[in-house]
């Protein structure tokens, strides 16, 4: 057998089957024609619901930004036709245009850099392979890009273009009305800028970071993000806002999670450093002992935690009946129970009131460590503590 060698390919079938990279949905339709207007240098973006002779109910997103260089670029899979520099800083694939393909589309392009403009019409089929895309000439000193596509029934465009536009940087106008658009950071308590990502620390109100926690300008999504809780004291959840990360990757093409890497790996370790250095800063916590730990690893010394535990109070096998102290400081001589359940504790809390000399002090916390706090001798305690 002789040796060869050989370059990995796309398979011509492979065109066939673009329809199943996207759902086809307004949202990322309006998220790829958004982003690339805005790439485009666009600085007004225009959608309207229309009637078209095409296609009926149809939306026309409109933008002034520099046209399109070749009608070519926008139907090969892969092919970007953006600049260099812009698709490595962005990561742009050249895939995204394809969630169109189950729809078809009519588009007028400036010819970026002339006062010429083309039609350019395609249908779903067109998008698989199995049909040209038609160009012709368009109107003379057009500018920009509008690119119509159908509607499909029971869709909530206007939902799905407030969701779109919510943080995009661009100017948006629907149906004859400015959309508001604010900074993703914006209710945020402390932002640093960390290679080209702005990270924001939240520490009101955790479960509305949790979801759609990071933006790439404009394209919100969910990532693993980590999180920093204190048992007494504040705890931080996180926002990442991408301006202009060329290793921070996105899987594609839907581009809806990140991709595991190094630079993502290096940033969930510069949240946690930020975390710490916030604890450092703020005075008193209440870390656990694992957390305390992790700190110091990422060379950040906080000082040890707070003193303090929640007041002993026994709890029901009903739930709703318990009550949850506050912490309170502990003296170096504090009684600290351990818990044992509802029938334990009711019975514990009886003896200490039955013998009247003391309580059962403080509940005591696993994630702490105690060693600080001095247990009393065993004969000035009651029996079974």
């Amino acid at each position: 057998m002789t040796d060869f060698s050989f370059h990995a390919k796309v398979a011509a079938e492979a065109i066939e089957k673009v329809g199943r990279l996207f759902n086809a949905a307004i949202d990322d339709i309006l998220n790829e024609l958004l982003q690339n207007a805005r790439r485009a240098g666009a600085t007004k973006v225009v959608i309207d619901q229309i009637d078209d002779p095409r296609f009926g109910k149809a939306v026309r997103i409109a933008d002034n930004g520099a046209g399109l260089e070749d009608p070519r670029s926008l139907f090969s899979l892969g092919q970007s036709g953006w600049s260099e520099a812009l698709s490595s800083s962005e990561d742009a694939a050249g895939m995204g245009f394809f969630a169109l393909a189950n729809r078809g589309t009519t588009i007028i392009a400036q010819r970026k850099g002339t006062s010429d403009s083309w039609l350019i019409q395609a249908s779903a089929e067109a998008f698989h392979g199995k049909q040209p895309v038609n160009v012709g000439p368009g109107p003379h000193d057009h500018k920009g890009v509008i690119v119509i596509v159908p509607e499909m029934a029971s869709e909530n465009i206007a939902g799905a273009v407030q969701h779109a536009v919510c943080f995009y940087p661009v100017a948006v106008e629907f149906n004859g009305e400015i959309m508001p658009s604010s900074d993703f950071l914006g209710e945020a308590e402390h932002i640093e800028e960390w290679r080209g990502i702005r990270i924001g620390v939240f520490s009101r109100n955790p479960g509305r970071y949790n979801f759609d926690n990071a933006n790439f300008h404009g394209v919100t999504l969910g990532m693993p993000l980590p999180e920093l809780r204190q048992s007494w004291h504040r705890s931080f959840f996180a926002r990442v806002d991408v301006v202009d990360c060329a290793h921070l990757k996105l899987v594609l093409p839907a581009r809806k999670e990140v991709v595991r890497n190094e630079m993502f790996d290096a940033l969930l370790e510069e949240i946690d450093r930020i975390y710490f250095r916030l604890i450092a800063a703020s005075g008193p916590h209440s870390l656990s002992l694992k957390d305390y730990q992790r700190g110091r690893t990422l060379g950040v010394d906080p000082s040890e935690a707070a003193p303090a535990l929640r007041p002993f109070s026994p709890i029901f096998a009903e739930a709703d009946r318990n009550e949850f102290l506050p912490a309170k400081p502990v003296g170096p001589n504090a009684h600290l129970y351990e818990g044992g359940g509802p029938l334990e504790e009711q019975n514990v809390a009886r003896a200490f009131a039955a013998w009247g000399r003391c309580s059962a002090g403080f509940r005591t916390e696993p994630r702490f460590c105690r060693l600080s706090l001095v247990r009393p001798a065993q004969p000035d305690r009651p029996h079974g503590l």
